[in-house]
């Protein structure tokens, strides 16, 4: 069937459509609703670690006389115990009692006077029989040399606790905050370092 639309309907048709899709989109809600919400899904989070409530204690008592690996640690100098809290510190620590080509990992951490729990650092693959620093001495490239920066630590007022752990293999960090002796038992070998320091308040 062929509709014929004469010019006078057509410029009518033109009008009218307009108007009456304009009112359609205008009402579109009160006669169909609204639109449909959208609804954001956000992904699980993953499950935070478990931290034993004792893991300050289970650090603090990790110990392996028996170890082939020996850890030296000190603050400043050797053997010095007594600081103040304006003095710039940097520790020091060298593992002995394995060949130079044994690779061996560090782990570092401190619990502050407040009894708060640091890790600076994990798995930390460190050589046999080297002097090394915490903070590390971080090389600088400049115009006309290298500059050697070495940052220093901030201790608080109270006792400061260190303790440096070696292994033979990396920790894995969730196991060893829920357990900590547990996850050393399937270590070839492991080590401790440690020293406590008091440091007096001064302004």
């Amino acid at each position: 069937m062929n509709i014929k639309l004469n010019l006078k309907e057509v410029i009518i048709l033109g009008v009218v459509a307009p108007i009456l899709a304009g009112i359609v989109l205008f009402h579109y809600e009160d006669w169909f609703g609204d639109e449909p919400e959208v609804v954001t899904v956000k992904p699980p989070e993953p499950p935070k670690p478990r931290i034993a409530d004792d893991i300050v204690a289970q650090i603090k008592s990790l110990q392996n006389p028996l170890a082939p690996v020996k850890i030296a640690l000190w603050l400043n100098e050797p053997d010095m115990t007594q600081f103040t809290t304006r003095d710039d510190v940097t520790l020091y620590y060298v593992i002995k009692g394995l060949s130079k080509e044994t690779p061996v990992y560090v782990s570092l951490f401190n619990v502050s006077p407040s009894g708060e729990l640091s890790s600076w650092l994990f798995n930390q693959e460190t050589k046999i029989g080297e002097i090394l620093t915490y903070p590390a001495g971080k090389t600088d490239l400049q115009p006309g040399g290298n500059v050697l920066i070495v940052t220093k630590l901030s201790l608080e007022a109270g006792q400061e606790y260190f303790k440096v752990i070696v292994t033979s293999a990396p920790l894995i960090k969730d196991k060893f905050l829920a357990a900590a002796s547990e996850e050393l038992k399937d270590k070839k070998f492991w080590g401790i370092g440690e020293i406590t320091v008091n440091v007096v308040s001064q302004e």
